[in-house]
């Protein structure tokens, strides 16, 4: 086989194994570089993959190259720690080598040296491609093991229909090492099925990419939908409390009642009685102090349960909130909105050396507007993902983004703008979101 040509299939091979391992790892991780960095990192990590393939073609420091380039991949252009990027590399690595044997196992079938037809274009590109097409099946099978809730079983099952496709590819490869082994074809028909055997190839990748963006965006409905219950969720337990508050101005109200029924008692002499009463009465839940921060009593409610966590945690909390400033969106937004913005936050204060969040929330008549500002401290500056979300540091990373995402859906909803910034001198972050008035 010509030199040239086989300098170009083995290109092709580390083409093709750059874009399962790039299809891995975005099923695995979200990206926190854009995707041009990312595309620019496989293109010259795995040309020094050619580079050492083709000048020394030593196995073991194939593999072992082959593990460092995606192990500097995933750390450097994933949002995967380095133990992890360490075992996702090491077992890319080990399901590549599975494929080369259980490929091996296939061909040795019909032939114990099927090397020696490794001279034939066509034989060279079969061999490679079902050693690829097994590689693709291993990734995503071992993918949707190590994160199956990102799969549903009906999502499960049409997975399983997914891998019929390299597996049907697979036995036409099979087919094409078996007639070439037996009949030698001219070299232009040669060259021929080793085109229709890259396009198959590629179809299938390029099949599975797609079938993985949508999974993807049926994942980002699914927790969109969970965001949403919970927020619902949220709404209905700050009413429960407001509730509870309103009881409490209620019994306050009624103070003079009680302590005329205590005077009654105490004329006829009732002491058992007056100090039965008045224990009752001391200990109702709604004699709990309570600081009215905002008109609104879903955001009263947040900002409440926010200022007994800062005064446990000595965050300082300042807040002015003018009446009737968001009067015009609904609870269960209400909740959503601050409840994300203010417990990300607390999150960041908490671990901050200044430890405070402002709270300040105006009306601009003029310009018919509410401008809504949350600041906090923060010594470091968030990273963000490709995306354009900050990278969270809870341990739930797969719900990446979810508080982002339910923040961008409610400021949509009420046409508005939102931007965030980091101030470096100040160590503090800002959110100020601008919403039209109704």
């Amino acid at each position: 086989m010509n030199v040239y040509v086989e300098l170009l299939m083995t290109a092709l091979v580390l083409l093709s194994e750059a874009f399962i391992v790039h299809s891995y790892s975005s099923y695995l991780f979200s990206n926190k570089s854009t995707k041009f960095k990312t595309a620019c990192a496989y293109l010259v990590g795995y040309v020094i993959l050619l580079i050492l393939a083709v000048f020394l073609g030593n196995l073991y420091v194939n593999a072992l190259s082959y593990t460092l380039v995606n192990l500097i991949i995933l750390y450097g252009f994933y949002v995967c720690g380095f133990v992890s990027a360490i075992f996702h590399s090491i077992v890319l690595t080990a399901l590549m080598c599975l494929s080369e044997v259980l490929c091996t196992v296939v061909i040795s079938l019909y032939t114990q040296d099927y090397s020696a037809f490794l001279t034939r274009a066509s034989v060279f590109a079969a061999i490679a491609i079902l050693s690829k097409l097994i590689y693709v099946l291993l990734c995503v099978i071992s993918a949707r093991a190590f994160l199956p809730h990102k799969s549903g079983t009906y999502e499960s099952r049409s997975m399983w229909r997914l891998c019929l496709l390299p597996l049907s590819s697979a036995f036409v490869a099979v087919i094409v090492v078996y007639v070439s082994m037996y009949v030698e074809l001219p070299m232009d028909l040669q060259i021929a099925v080793s085109v229709c055997l890259g396009v198959l190839f590629f179809a299938n990748i390029y099949t599975i990419g797609i079938y993985n963006k949508t999974e993807k965006v049926n994942y980002d409905n699914m927790t969109m939908k969970l965001a949403l219950l919970k927020d619902e969720s949220n709404a209905e337990f700050y009413k429960m409390l407001q509730e509870q508050y309103d009881r409490q101005r209620i019994l306050i109200h009624d103070v003079k009642n009680h302590m005329q029924i205590v005077n009654s008692l105490a004329v006829d002499g009732k002491n058992d009685e007056i100090q039965e009463y008045i224990t009752k009465w001391g200990f109702d839940k709604a004699f709990q102090n309570q600081t009215r921060y905002s008109d609104n009593d879903i955001l009263n409610i947040i900002i409440a349960k926010l200022a007994n966590d800062c005064k446990l945690n000595k965050i300082d909390l300042l807040c002015d909130i003018r009446d009737h400033c968001i009067s015009f969106i609904d609870d269960i937004d209400v909740a959503a909105l601050f409840g994300n913005l203010l417990s990300n936050a607390f999150d960041s204060a908490v671990k901050s050396t200044k430890k405070f969040i402002e709270i300040d929330i105006q009306i601009k008549p003029v310009q018919k507007t509410t401008i809504i500002r949350i600041v906090n401290s923060c010594d470091s500056k968030p990273k963000k993902s490709s995306d354009g979300l900050f990278i969270s540091n809870k341990e739930d990373k797969e719900y990446h983004g979810i508080g982002q995402k339910s923040i961008a859906r409610i400021v949509k909803k009420y046409n508005g703008t939102a931007e965030n910034y980091y101030d470096e001198n100040k160590k503090q972050f800002d959110w100020v979101i601008v919403m039209p008035m109704k």
